[in-house]
């Protein structure tokens, strides 16, 4: 699968690290919003092609050649939301990857947050797993997300972002 996408390009970061993933879907039809009928978004500064998802239901959808990727999105606290992004890897296996992303649409950018973890970000409903962090619980992942963005420290990525 191609590695560019809200959520995806933050493998690429994580040489040391791993991602926050879950074993089975967290975002619903039930606790997702879609606001926008399309977004167009790139990693900051990486001069690749945009990615374009489009909105279907309550899931924006990128029909790749290489396989489709799924993008869910569930609103934390006003312009912040939790995203899901998901889709299957180059062997087939279905992957599941979050971040906490505030975007500005003014500004037509988007920041993640809690996209790499290790172990030291374990703790109550996050385990430590092979692909780095594990999410058993919803809750505690948006509190351990919500707290590491209000610490004020560095985004994971920065992404340009176009919302319709």
């Amino acid at each position: 699968m191609r590695g560019v996408g809200i959520v995806f390009v933050v493998a690429l970061l994580a040489s040391l690290s791993g991602c926050y993933t879950a074993d089975a879907p967290l975002l619903t039809d039930d606790n997702s919003v879609a606001p926008y009928a399309k977004i167009t978004f790139t990693e900051r500064g990486s001069g690749d092609t945009p990615d374009v998802m489009l909105r279907e239901g309550k899931v924006y959808v990128d029909h790749e050649k290489d396989g489709d990727r799924f993008l869910r999105f569930m609103a934390v606290r006003p312009d912040w939301y939790v995203a899901e992004m998901a889709g299957k890897d180059d062997d087939g296996v279905e992957q599941r990857l979050y971040a906490l992303v505030h975007l500005d649409a003014d500004h037509k950018a988007a920041e993640t947050y809690a996209s790499v973890g290790d172990e030291k970000d374990a703790g109550p409903g996050l385990r430590v797993c092979e692909a780095g962090v594990c999410i058993e619980d919803l809750a505690a992942y948006v509190a351990h997300a919500v707290a590491k963005a209000d610490a004020g420290g560095k985004p994971d990525t920065v992404f340009d972002v176009t919302v319709e």
